[in-house]
């Protein structure tokens, strides 16, 4: 079976390249903050204790040194919290490589907050001292204390994110809220193509501070003698935006398998009716309601027009499941 995309990882490489790269990003970003913070530091004592300085009183670089031992120390925890950040390689997960890949998103999302939290960290120290020197330099001191003031909410929103990340739930297959269809007399199915993604504007995902849904989940296409039909084969993570992830994304460019296998194993389990019922099955249009149709091969796309104007644009991950489609629809 030939794969239009051979260059990208399968879900398991994925996920191992994805580890090892967010542990070496946290690491080395550890490196750079200590490296500053003792930059800063030294230049506070320098600047308030070595250099000739009448203009500050000595209690101020009291203070600012205060402040640049916290964000040396918030950084020094940071380089030794981070630098023994393990992402453990999740080996029983439901869902095969899908959902190993939906558990590495969401530990590295978890990561990603944390080493983010510590950063925030160490700006809101830094904004404290400059709201201080603002107030001593004379200028107005709302803008002093609005710099202070943000600098205590940073953390608050990073830890917020934080938790959002941590509530996901990607180990349980998703399939949907009960939806209400309605099959018609003597509708049966022709083909189920599993590895399909909507493109275009309706497209994607929306996400609130580490947490959010796609907007378009769907990853299979049933034609059946009535109707084009979509549905979600669950898996582990599916629908969900993880950590700016969409993990239905990466879920269609890297486990075709698992889609075509749990869409195979749908099919040959449940009726019709059943297999829409769940899975967030959707009807885009009946056969009498279909005015246009267009297959691209270089792009593996189809696109479909609804006679109210309505369009459903979707890729496919696998050149079969592309001409099966075309032969279903009578596209030449």
């Amino acid at each position: 079976m030939s794969f239009k995309f051979k260059h990208l990882f399968e879900a398991d490489k994925l996920s191992d390249h994805s580890r090892q790269l967010a542990k070496t990003t946290f690491r080395y970003g550890g490196i750079r903050a200590l490296i500053t913070s003792i930059l800063i530091l030294g230049l506070v004592v320098y600047f308030f204790f070595i250099a000739p300085n009448d203009y500050f009183p000595w209690y101020v670089g009291v203070i600012l040194i205060i402040l640049a031992v916290a964000r040396l120390l918030v950084s020094t925890i940071s380089f030794r919290k981070m630098a023994a950040f393990d992402i453990p390689d999740p080996h029983v997960v439901e869902g095969g490589g899908a959902g190993k890949l939906a558990v590495s998103v969401q530990r590295i999302g978890e990561g990603r907050a944390r080493y983010k939290l510590y950063r925030a960290l160490e700006v809101s120290i830094l904004l404290i001292g400059l709201g201080i020197l603002i107030y001593f330099l004379g200028l107005p001191w709302v803008l002093g204390a609005f710099m202070i003031l943000v600098a205590l909410f940073m953390p608050v929103l990073q830890v917020i994110e934080l938790k959002r990340i941590a509530w996901v739930d990607v180990r349980r297959p998703d399939e949907g809220e009960e939806e209400r269809v309605e099959i018609g007399d003597g509708e049966i199915l022709l083909e189920s193509l599993p590895g399909i993604m909507r493109y275009g504007w309706k497209s994607g995902g929306h996400e609130i501070m580490g947490k959010g849904k796609s907007i378009a989940p769907e990853n299979a296409l049933l034609i059946t003698n009535k109707a084009i039909w979509v549905l979600t084969v669950p898996l582990p993570g599916s629908g969900q935006v993880v950590a700016g992830t969409n993990i239905s994304v990466w879920q269609w460019q890297t486990a075709y398998q698992d889609i075509r296998q749990g869409l195979e194993y749908l099919v040959s389990s449940r009726t019709l009716e059943e297999l829409l019922h769940r899975n967030r099955g959707k009807r885009l249009m009946r056969c009498e309601e279909i005015k246009h149709v267009e297959a691209k091969p270089h792009r593996m796309t189809l696109l479909l027009v609804r006679e109210d104007g309505e369009k459903f644009g979707y890729v496919f991950r696998q050149i079969e499941d592309f001409e099966k489609a075309k032969r279903a629809l009578r596209i030449s």
